[in-house]
């Protein structure tokens, strides 16, 4: 009974040696930045696994693309030229505006 109390007492020895040194080498490696790569891919197959989206037909998107910036011929927008869309958009009556604008100064 003894050498069996002993022979377990040896064996969790081991665990108890084993799995601070596991966590502790996961832990500095987390915080030395080697395992991101890794979680970041975790996270992208995780994504991937989701059902897709229902498009949600109350949001409309209105951008600027290089084209329209050649029919304008002008780069920045002028604030005269904005401030007629805005008003467009503000007949529909949405709920909220979101503007993102960079402007180069």
């Amino acid at each position: 009974m003894l050498n069996s109390f002993r022979h377990k007492i040896w064996q969790w020895r081991i665990v108890m040696a084993i799995a601070p040194s596991v966590a502790g080498l996961v832990m500095l490696l987390r915080f030395t930045g080697w395992l991101q790569p890794l979680e970041w891919w975790a996270f992208d197959q995780l994504l991937c696994f989701r059902p897709a989206e229902a498009i949600d037909d109350r949001i409309v998107v209105v951008e600027i693309r290089e084209s329209d910036l050649r029919k304008v011929k002008k780069w920045p927008i002028p604030d005269s030229m904005l401030a007629n869309l805005l008003d467009k958009i503000r007949q529909q009556q949405p709920t909220a505006i979101g503007l993102d604008l960079y402007r180069d100064l």
